[in-house]
């Protein structure tokens, strides 16, 4: 090569390091998802604001939203130190779980993400029940995963005198609070106002202020609220977006609800980077640079997607009998279905996974009275076998709509199956599979006295339903043998029913209904059974693993599945 031409080549490799640099060089506070603002408290557009977190305490089985956070590194989100207190002190990490790029409340989303807690860490100068040094950090569990939705915030990199601020608009977003919290991210602009303007308009606040707050708000009932504490006060510079302050408190009203009508008080940001850089990954970039931008969405298998074949386990492991903990991708096509109760997403039944977007359940998991559940009440996860663990192999979906077989009613067990169909597609890897319906129309007698394999939460000693997907190896018996153990078992069974089960404690019980009785024949898995019901103790009401377990036969419906099955 003559230097003429390495000259140019040299030149040219310049040139382009020079073009590149700018596009990678600044990540936090950028929007990769580009829409206009929606001003005074409307609803914001999925990718506004990826750097916006959601915390949830676990309550049993149950997730009730608490606050919001901001998304510092790959590892840390910034929240308000109240945020990570309950009555009883700062929440143990194991009962937190916190989730990016999710813009609804009620609602799954694909592009969501969800961690667990490794680490908290209050500032060393807050109080329990006080307001000063209302900050705090969550380290995660695992890494957050950036994609066009979900993006980090820059620290306040400029002046940290407030003066600088006062009379600035800056966007507060949220959850908000207006006779329940609503659904839909929000998002305000309000604008800063001096200390002694907030004090003149309540002297309740002047004993209260520090150099480490600052006020802002319009007092005209559009504002930071209930379930807005610890998200984000944001400035843009030049298209780049900086936090400054965390929702901390407001003045609240006689029934303790915040009185959007006054004040809110913010943490300001700038007057702890130091607190927070110390306790930022070293080996990261900058908070305001990154080096490589990384767009993976979870849940999507790296490389191309093999021809897929219905119940293959394609995590190979050991099958676990007798009630014992099934480990990720050993059941890959369990579903779990949660109903959303107010704040809560309660688990409420299993299901099995039939194709990219049909769900196989009991009718009554979708029906309780007075009738058909909403399909906004009702979200869908795959891949999860851990209720109160999050996980990166775990998919959400919300519901397009359901169908249950036209004979099933509510005062009855007969017909006790349904059809959930998903809003998006569910995304097949290694951990999520579907599974194989019975190849034909068959009575049970097919399977009488062989062994199937149950799965399902069900409950533990103390009546609860249990955090970790178990599976039981139970036999199938015939209805002569059931019946003669219960006769009330004599009135409800019909041919498209049969019993199962040891009568010894392992067995399907409350947590399991609408979860798969599966039968393997040459390494292929397919679903026979789907859990239905079973007699309940005189006592408690809860179900009586000593008896026999009632599945409905889906041999009996291969021919009604069929005909929904490609129905979109």
């Amino acid at each position: 090569m003559d230097r003429e031409k390495s000259h140019e080549l040299m030149i040219g490799g310049i040139l382009c390091l020079l073009l590149i640099v700018p596009c990678v060089a600044q990540l936090c506070g950028k929007r990769q998802h580009v829409t206009s603002l929606i001003m005074r408290g409307m609803d914001a557009k999925e990718g506004d604001w990826p750097w916006h977190a959601v915390l949830f305490h676990k309550k049993d089985v149950s997730l009730e939203y608490k606050c919001g956070g901001t998304i510092l590194a790959e590892s840390t989100v910034l929240t308000a130190a109240h945020c990570l207190v309950t009555p009883a002190g700062v929440i143990n990490r194991e009962l937190l779980l916190v989730k990016v790029g999710q813009n609804h409340l009620l609602k799954a989303n694909n592009r969501a993400q969800e961690y667990d807690a490794l680490k908290l860490i209050l500032h060393p100068n807050y109080t329990i029940h006080g307001v000063r040094n209302d900050i705090a950090l969550i380290k995660l569990a695992n890494e957050i995963t950036y994609n066009d939705f979900i993006q980090p915030i820059c620290l306040w990199n400029r002046r940290e005198d407030q003066n600088s601020i006062v009379n600035t608009t800056g966007t507060v977003i949220g959850f908000g609070y207006s006779d329940g919290y609503k659904t839909s991210l929000q998002e305000v602009r309000i604008p800063v106002v001096s200390t002694i303007e907030c004090i003149e308009d309540n002297p309740a606040y002047g004993a209260k202020l520090t150099s480490g707050m600052f006020c802002a708000g319009n007092r005209t009932g559009v504002g930071p609220c209930n379930g807005d504490s610890g998200g984000g006060m944001f400035f843009n510079q030049s298209d780049v977006w900086y936090i400054r302050g965390l929702v901390s408190f407001t003045k609240p009203l006689e029934s303790d609800m915040c009185d959007p009508n006054e004040y809110t008080v913010f943490t300001d940001v700038a007057k702890y980077k130091d607190w927070i850089e110390q306790h930022l990954p070293r080996s990261s970039e900058p908070a305001n640079t990154v080096a490589k931008k990384r767009v993976t969405i979870i849940g999507q298998p790296s490389g191309s997607n093999p021809i897929q074949t219905c119940g293959k386990r394609k995590a190979v492991r050991i099958l676990i009998t007798h009630g014992d903990e099934a480990d990720d991708g050993i059941w890959p096509w369990h579903a779990a279905l949660f109903h959303n109760k107010g704040r809560q997403f309660t688990y409420a039944c299993g299901g099995s996974i039939l194709d990219k977007n049909t769900i196989l359940t009991v009718a009554s998991c979708l029906m309780t009275p007075p009738g058909l559940k909403t399909w906004e009440r009702l979200m869908v996860q795959v891949g999860r076998t851990r209720l109160g663990q999050a996980s990166n192999r775990m998919q959400e979906h919300n519901v397009f709509q359901w169908t249950v077989h036209p004979n099933f009613s509510l005062s009855s067990v007969d017909y006790d199956i349904g059809l959930i169909k998903l809003a998006t597609d569910i995304t097949y890897t290694d951990y999520i599979q579907p599974i194989c319906l019975w190849k034909q129309e068959e009575n049970y007698h097919s399977i009488e006295n062989k062994t199937g394999i149950v799965i399902g939460y069900g409950l533990g000693g103390t009546e609860q339903t249990l955090d970790q997907l178990r599976a039981a190896r139970i036999r199938v018996v015939s209805a002569t043998e059931c019946i003669e153990t219960n006769r009330k078992y004599g009135e409800l069974l019909s041919s498209r029913m049969f019993c199962a089960g040891y009568r010894n404690g392992t067995g399907a019980c409350k947590g399991d209904s609408g979860g798969g009785l599966f039968f393997g024949k040459r390494q292929i898995w397919y679903i026979r059974g789907i859990v239905s019901f079973t007699h309940a103790r005189e006592d408690s009401g809860i179900c009586d693993p000593n008896e026999y377990t009632v599945f409905t036969d889906v041999a009996k419906y291969s021919n009604w599945i069929r005909q929904h099955l490609w129905q979109k």
